[in-house]
């Protein structure tokens, strides 16, 4: 209509009710397109003016009476009819239900009696429509959605069928609708073979979603035994009445697949781990035993011999006792790198105030050579591993201890602060030497050094150990520094573990 009067074929074989009716519509805005005097004639107009409504005789000459014109220009032009009659009986009304009738003018007619008979026509039509646009659209979401859906009525009659599901089960649209779930829906135990209850039923008896047990096969059409999973849950009106149920479901052969091979991978990963912890184990006690003979030997020599060496012998010998001491904490170092991070013992509740001061007592005596100080700021407690979380400040801390500036006492400030979104920062600073930021990847590997540092006791695997405990609270560790201005390690963790 776009806003225009609405325009209004008439099909009546009576040319006095013709006139009458045409002069009527005019006088209440409307606009006549023309009129017709037989079923044949209607559908030729229909076709060429394609008109808003159609008022239409029952009873006209030819082969189609107006019922027969009426379902046709509906079927074929989504176009309304009001018939016009001068019956109302039961009969006539029965007859034309199935013409998709959007009202009827009772002969004679007043004005006031067409009037409202087209508009509440119009506005009948207009509602159906609206109706039927969102009826396909959630049709045609249902269809493009790539899970497998069934709905059924509270018969367990299915009356929706999406083309995952037609695939997935074997089951045309046309061959499914109307039949009872259980016979679409053929569900046994992938391991005992023993059949599933059908989670429709119990979706509509219990009327709350249930979801398919483990190892749950769907037997296809085709007798393809195919695994699924999901659920159903009813569909229910706006008072909670169930009207009927709605099944969901997926092939899940891709994701065991990819569940035996995540599991065969870990095994596989779990094994190698453990040669290589087992490795390096074996590699460090068979490389310390030689390094304490040479030690050990080194050191009596230069016991026995120290008067009879000259300044250069003396500083050759000096020089392989201070290897042998280096060589001796890479392999130390190298043991504790190969240690995987326990998982075994579960996250609890750890305040890191009281971690913080076990280091610092264990600390106690570095603390007096470099005349150290450590400020420290409340700090949370966090769901963590208390072995873990004392490695990763004793580290942090030492750290601190190990960089400080030539002739200047270290100065350590250990921060937290609440980020509001379940995670904490801390941030553990110092006022050290510092290091550049083209530096920062090699802070957290193994066995690295700054060049501006060199002559300092290196992190060794401080860094790479900080790293992989932050990684397994599901954190994140970072550094930030410029050379002369001390580092800031800024580290995030969560308060609760998932």
């Amino acid at each position: 209509m776009n806003g225009e009067n609405p325009r209004i074929l008439v099909v009546e074989d009576e040319i006095i009710v013709v006139q009458d009716l045409q002069a009527c519509l005019v006088r209440l805005g409307y606009k006549p397109v023309g009129w017709a005097n037989s079923g044949e004639m209607a559908i030729q107009m229909v076709e060429e003016h394609k008109p808003d409504l159609v008022i239409m005789d029952i009873v006209l000459k030819g082969e189609m009476d107006g019922i027969d014109v009426a379902s046709l220009v509906y079927s074929r032009f989504r176009i309304p009819t009001v018939f016009l009659t001068a019956h109302s009986d039961r009969a006539t009304i029965e007859k034309t239900k199935g013409a998709h009738a959007f009202g009827y003018l009772l002969k004679p007619f007043g004005e006031k009696d067409v009037h409202a008979c087209i508009e509440i026509a119009l506005n009948k039509y207009r509602h159906e429509m609206l109706l039927e646009e969102s009826r396909n659209w959630f049709s045609q979401t249902l269809a493009s959605i790539g899970d497998s859906i069934i709905a059924t009525d509270e018969k367990e009659n299915i009356t929706f069928i999406n083309p995952v599901a037609q695939k997935l089960t074997g089951w045309t649209e046309r061959e499914a609708l109307g039949q009872h779930a259980s016979k679409i829906l053929n569900m046994v135990n992938s391991e005992t073979g023993q059949p599933v209850a059908n989670p429709v039923s119990q979706a509509l008896q219990e009327g709350s979603p249930c979801g398919l047990p483990e190892n749950t096969v769907l037997v296809n059409r085709n007798n393809e035994h195919i695994p699924i999973g999901d659920s159903a849950s009813p569909i229910k009106d706006q008072n909670g009445h169930i009207l009927g149920a709605v099944m969901i479901f997926q092939n899940i052969t891709g994701r065991q697949q990819a569940d035996r091979e995540f599991r065969r991978y870990a095994s596989e990963l779990y094994r190698s781990n453990r040669d290589l912890q087992d490795y390096a184990f074996v590699a460090s006690h068979d490389l310390r035993e030689p390094l304490r003979k040479v030690h050990i030997f080194g050191d009596r020599l230069q016991t026995m011999a120290q008067s009879k060496l000259d300044v250069k012998e003396r500083e050759y010998l000096d020089r392989m006792l201070n290897a042998t001491v280096r060589m001796q904490q890479m392999v130390d170092n190298l043991l504790e790198l190969s240690k995987p991070i326990d998982q075994k013992n579960p996250f609890v509740p750890t305040d890191l105030n009281r971690v913080v001061e076990t280091v610092l007592s264990d600390l106690e005596i570095r603390l007096k050579e470099t005349q150290g100080t450590v400020h420290v700021d409340p700090l949370p407690v966090l769901e963590a591993n208390p072995t873990q979380m004392y490695q990763l400040f004793q580290n942090l801390i030492s750290n601190g201890l190990k960089f400080h500036k030539d002739g200047i006492s270290p100065v350590i400030r250990i921060k937290a602060r609440d980020l509001e979104n379940g995670n904490w920062e801390i941030r553990v600073e110092d006022e050290g030497v510092g290091f550049a930021p083209k530096d920062l990847e090699q802070i957290f590997k193994p066995f690295e050094q700054l060049g501006h540092v060199r002559d300092v006791e290196g992190w060794g695997i401080g860094g790479a150990v900080c790293h992989r405990i932050v990684q397994s609270h599901n954190g994140t560790i970072s550094a930030d520094s410029q050379p002369g201005r001390g580092a800031h390690f800024i580290i995030t963790l969560p308060e609760k573990q998932e």
